[in-house]
């Protein structure tokens, strides 16, 4: 099942939820959930998990996401100044979900690179603050920009962000998507 919301000032059925609805905190920062996820509260952290006292997603990746459907790779490096982990061209992506033929261009920092998820958002937070004007002048333009979090939970994981990284991210004004895989490893 795909779940979305956006995060607004009380999170309202983040559970159960079909489609891409919800609301927007403070007009800055959108929350974009996929897989089954339920809020459990607010304050130092942001937890996204499902259980109580749960683990925390395990083999997480977070990466900057760029894409359009006449997206240039090279186009959006140069612009950037920033090498991508990955690309794919416009067009039909035989991996992909069906429909999906927009290009892409990511910066992915994953367990190779950090070991824990807060140090894999800071290290693509601190790229992403730095292209950042790029960044916006390229959303103006009809580009989609997020930071995805994908990582495996089960029935009692978390994804836990600190105030401080929530508070960045809303700096950027792109969505945080967050994609849990709830398939058993």
């Amino acid at each position: 099942m795909n779940i979305a919301a956006r995060a607004g000032d009380a999170f309202a059925g983040a559970m159960g939820m079909e489609g891409m609805e919800g609301m927007e905190m403070k007009g800055r920062l959108r929350l974009l959930f996929r897989g089954s996820l339920r809020e459990q509260g607010w304050g130092g952290t942001v937890d996204f998990g499902v259980g109580q006292t749960g683990r925390a997603w395990v083999l997480t990746d977070v990466s900057l996401v760029v894409k359009k459907s006449d997206l240039d790779p090279d186009a959006v490096t140069a612009r950037l100044g920033l090498q991508p982990t990955a690309v794919r061209a416009p067009g039909e992506d035989r991996w992909g979900p069906p429909g999906e033929i927009d290009g892409q261009w990511r910066l992915q920092c994953d367990e190779h690179t950090a070991r824990k998820l807060s140090e894999q958002l800071d290290e693509i937070l601190l790229l992403a603050e730095r292209c950042a004007p790029q960044l916006r002048e390229m959303m103006a333009e009809g580009f989609e920009v997020c930071l995805a979090v994908h990582g495996f939970a089960d029935n009692d994981s978390r994804a836990l962000f600190s105030s401080p990284a929530i508070s960045r991210i809303a700096s950027l004004g792109f969505p945080l998507l967050l994609k849990p895989n709830l398939n058993a490893r």
